[in-house]
């Protein structure tokens, strides 16, 4: 974040990143979770420790996680508030924290009921 945006802070740094124009900014933190600002606001989501087995994978797992819980109601800019990025980040963290969970990238990749049902136990 300090190359694109000059400085390390996360905050500082989200917050010149949206300056420049995108309307979301997220920041994985690996097993720490994950970190989004947006105009309204920013916030940092937790992670959830698992025994990690490999985290190849697991970057992008999250991001897919993300994707999807932004464009599953259609309207993915009406997903950009904290409320609901909150809830969005977190689910993208369980995606990512499951992935670690399992040897390989495909193979990881957990199903979005394993994700119900390992989000229903925290």
């Amino acid at each position: 974040m300090a190359l694109l945006a000059g400085e390390g802070d996360i905050t500082v740094t989200s917050g010149a990143l949206l300056d420049m124009g995108p309307a979301l900014c997220v920041v994985t933190l690996g097993p720490d979770g994950s970190y989004y600002r947006v105009t309204a606001g920013g916030a940092a989501v937790p992670g959830f420790p698992v025994e990690t087995v490999d985290a190849t994978g697991c970057g992008d797992a999250f991001i897919a996680g993300l994707l999807w819980q932004l464009v599953k109601a259609g309207d993915w800019r009406g997903q950009l508030t904290p409320d609901r990025l909150a809830a969005a980040l977190r689910y993208a963290n369980a995606v990512g924290s499951l992935t670690a969970t399992k040897q390989g990238v495909i193979p990881s990749l957990p199903t979005a009921a394993e994700v119900a049902s390992f989000l229903a136990g925290r």
